[in-house]
């Protein structure tokens, strides 16, 4: 009796943890020349696509997007090494502030708090609007580095091998 209640809890516990992930998001790989993105890409339908205003965000869900750079790069005005980083990003009104952080296992309960030590780069990019409407929050890689696209919006985030 035991055994099946320990069965029963431990099924429980699992199925809880799959359902409460956005079921309508789907994970995405992109690979450039020198940088890769890896996201959990949220649907419209899931609620808001970006958070608050002033709120820190992992940029996409369920896990933090990542994102690999094979060579030296100028990211977002700012010089880093080649290496994986979480990009966490905060969005103002008309410019987003771009962080890239060592912490590449950010948790389902991310706290922003407890790994802004872990920064290695601060930088900033502009919002902009487009005609072209997109359903879904989406990461793309362009010759201008990565752009994150929403609704009628857009934030190009330059990166450039040195």
């Amino acid at each position: 009796m035991k055994r099946i209640t320990s069965l029963a809890l431990i099924l429980l516990v699992t199925f809880s943890a799959a359902f409460a992930k956005d079921p309508a998001s789907k994970h995405v790989a992109l690979k450039g020349d020198y940088i890769s993105v890896t996201y959990g890409q949220p649907a419209k339908g899931s609620g808001s696509v970006v958070p608050s205003v002033g709120q820190a965000w992992r940029t996409g869900v369920n896990e933090p997007t990542l994102v690999t750079l094979t060579k030296g790069c100028m990211f977002a005005g700012r010089q880093v090494n080649p290496g994986t980083y979480s990009l966490i990003t905060v969005p103002y009104k008309g410019e987003w502030q771009i962080l890239l952080n060592r912490d590449i296992s950010m948790s389902e309960t991310f706290d922003y708090e407890k790994i802004k030590n872990q920064n290695c780069l601060d930088g900033a990019a502009l919002v902009t609007t487009s005609d072209k409407k997109v359903s879904n929050f989406t990461i793309d890689l362009n010759s201008d580095g990565i752009l994150l696209s929403w609704d009628k919006n857009n934030v190009q985030i330059p990166v450039h091998p040195w």
